[in-house]
């Protein structure tokens, strides 16, 4: 009888181990699919906010003010090779872009070295599940050396062109729209700002290389686009 409870208590405890390591497997499967679910959906949350400020700046009243040096465009332009970097806020004025850039809502960075911090976002002002969306504008000439009015639109006629007044000249620009969620990493604020503050046009650390090395979930879009423009602003 004293051999047979023995050999009761050892399966009964075999048993109940079994059942923990069931319990513990089955603990880690619902935890990882509740992972992969919870990225899922902060990836699609991210792209949707990368993507909105990409529509707006396709809205023809922002697309044609390329001419305008007082408008986000146009300061791009005037700024040929340099980032003209701004944070998207889109729960502030609907998502309003800075149609008017000034030291204070948008920053420069030149030769890959911010010039000024008032227009990258700060992750120390947001609440916990809030999300970031920055834009980098980079504005291009199309002009090559070796190909003389290679900036001038096709189909252009050469007595328009000699003119120098109704010439449409072209620009190239290349947007970057990065979105992250500080709240699903566990870096630090400032290093998510100072990640912010990389360039994102080139350089040894760029800014989707630093939020990489830290672990935060992000997404980034890049457009191309070549807008149009009249030269002097008459006669086209």
């Amino acid at each position: 009888m004293k051999y047979q409870r023995g050999v009761t208590l050892i399966v009964v405890l075999i048993v109940l181990l079994l059942i923990t390591i069931i319990g513990v497997y089955a603990v880690r499967q619902s935890l990882t699919g509740l992972n992969i679910a919870t990225s899922s959906q902060a990836q699609q949350a991210l792209f949707q906010s990368s993507d909105m400020p990409l529509y707006k700046l396709s809205d023809g009243s922002i697309a044609n003010s390329v001419a305008s040096s007082k408008s986000l465009l146009g300061y791009a332009k005037q700024n040929f090779g340099s980032e003209v970097v701004f944070c998207y806020r889109s729960s502030q004025q609907a998502g309003v872009l800075p149609t008017v850039p000034t030291p204070n809502n948008t920053s420069l960075i030149v030769s890959g070295v911010a010039q000024t911090q008032n227009g990258f976002c700060d992750a120390n002002n947001l609440s916990n599940r809030s999300q970031i969306t920055q834009v980098s504008i980079v504005a291009r000439p199309t002009a090559n050396v070796s190909q003389p009015f290679s900036t001038y639109i096709k189909g252009t006629d050469t007595a328009s062109i000699g003119d120098g007044q109704s010439a449409l000249e072209a620009v190239q620009f290349r947007v970057y729209v990065t979105s992250i969620l500080p709240a699903l990493s566990k870096a630090s604020t400032a290093s998510i700002n100072a990640c912010l503050q990389q360039p994102s046009n080139s350089g040894a650390t760029t800014q989707t290389s630093c939020l990489n090395g830290l672990g935060v979930p992000f997404n980034t879009q890049i457009e191309d686009f070549q807008q149009t423009y009249c030269v002097n602003g008459v006669g086209c």
